[in-house]
């Protein structure tokens, strides 16, 4: 997974109703060491190396994310534009479906 714009910038902005006047206001913030508040969207990306398991476990989770019930406690670094975790308040083994935990344990 990565955040970010992709190297599509013109079209993410786009994409995110981000307009030209704004565009401008947060170039001006990352000149001056601030990321905080850069707009971006979350990419999976899959493989030849992944096979259905993967994509299962990716949707499960996604969805397990969508219904809230995963949060977590973070803090932001302005100058990367990053939120850190402080503290897993969670598990993750408790978000892999059953099957790939006891694979994972062989």
């Amino acid at each position: 997974m990565r955040a970010g714009c992709f190297c599509a910038h013109p079209y993410l902005l786009r994409l995110m109703n981000v307009g030209e006047a704004q565009a401008r206001e947060h170039r001006a913030a990352v000149r001056g060491g601030d990321k905080s508040a850069l707009p971006g969207a979350v990419r999976m990306s899959f493989g030849l190396y992944n096979d259905e398991r993967d994509v299962d476990a990716a949707v499960e989770a996604l969805a397990t994310i969508r219904a809230g019930r995963v949060r977590g406690c973070y803090r932001l670094d302005p100058a990367t534009g990053e939120h850190l975790p402080e503290v897993a308040p969670f598990n993750l083994d408790d978000l892999l479906p059953a099957a790939l935990r006891a694979e994972a344990k062989q």
